[in-house]
């Protein structure tokens, strides 16, 4: 199962791709079918929308899918001020999505993602990697005086507002009955979704013995044609067959 958030205009924004109707394969014979679901959101969405969003339905499948783990690229270029970036997030929602599947209690994996403004990913990264060891309370929101390129970040903080770094958030174009509708299709598209097959993860210990009996076996077949070999290299060489 594979979910996607992100910015979607077929026409004006590259690849065009991830519609909300993009679920897979057409096929229903196919086991892949509705198991790709895409989030298509517009310019500005807020903390609080994407936030709504990622928690809604995140859970949903999570109780209907029943994954084993959870693998989250948590991809920079979401946040406000990135170079190809249109949204309203600060790195204090992106960093909600961490949080909140790291609560789910399944396996967790973060991945870096995109990201284009070099600040924006140093400070989503630092938070969220706060968060994955559990110290997200404890950091400090001022940068270190000894922070390398101090001065690129702009700002002495963390956490920014986002009018230090946009000037004027951009005009939100996710209206609440959008998003609304949003999650009504996704929760209708997990109706065809199955749960992941669960298998039970052991740890077999290996047959010592039996490993061992097959290493020395292997060992004296070597040696034994190394004699045998050596044997016929001397016969030749004597003109006599030879014992051994």
């Amino acid at each position: 199962m594979t979910v996607s958030f992100h910015k979607y205009d077929p026409h004006n924004f590259f690849p065009g791709t991830g519609a909300l109707d993009d679920n897979g394969p057409k096929n229903e014979h196919n086991p892949g079918a509705h198991h790709a679901v895409n989030v298509p959101l517009n310019d500005g969405i807020t903390d609080e929308q994407y936030d709504m969003l990622f928690n809604s339905i995140i859970g949903k499948i999570v109780e209907k899918f029943r994954p084993s783990a959870i693998a989250l690229q948590c991809g920079a270029d979401s946040l406000a001020g990135d170079r190809l970036g249109r949204f309203n997030l600060q790195v204090q929602g992106h960093g909600a999505c961490v949080e909140f599947c790291k609560k789910v209690g399944l396996p967790l994996i973060l991945f870096g993602g995109g990201g284009y403004t070099p600040r924006n990913v140093a400070r989503a990264w630092t938070y969220e990697t706060s968060i994955a060891v559990g110290c997200q309370d404890n950091i400090s929101p001022v940068l270190p005086q000894h922070t390398p390129w101090r001065e690129q970040f702009r700002q002495d903080t963390l956490f920014p507002t986002l009018e230090q770094i946009l000037g004027e958030p951009r005009q939100n174009r996710n209206p609440q009955k959008r998003l609304q509708e949003i999650v009504q299709h996704i929760s209708e598209q997990l109706r065809f979704v199955q749960a992941a097959p669960s298998v039970q993860m052991q740890t077999i210990p290996p047959d010592l013995g039996a490993i061992r009996q097959e290493v020395e076996e292997r060992l004296k077949e070597e040696n034994d044609e190394r004699n045998d070999e050596l044997r016929r290299a001397r016969e030749a060489a004597v003109g006599t067959p030879m014992e051994m």
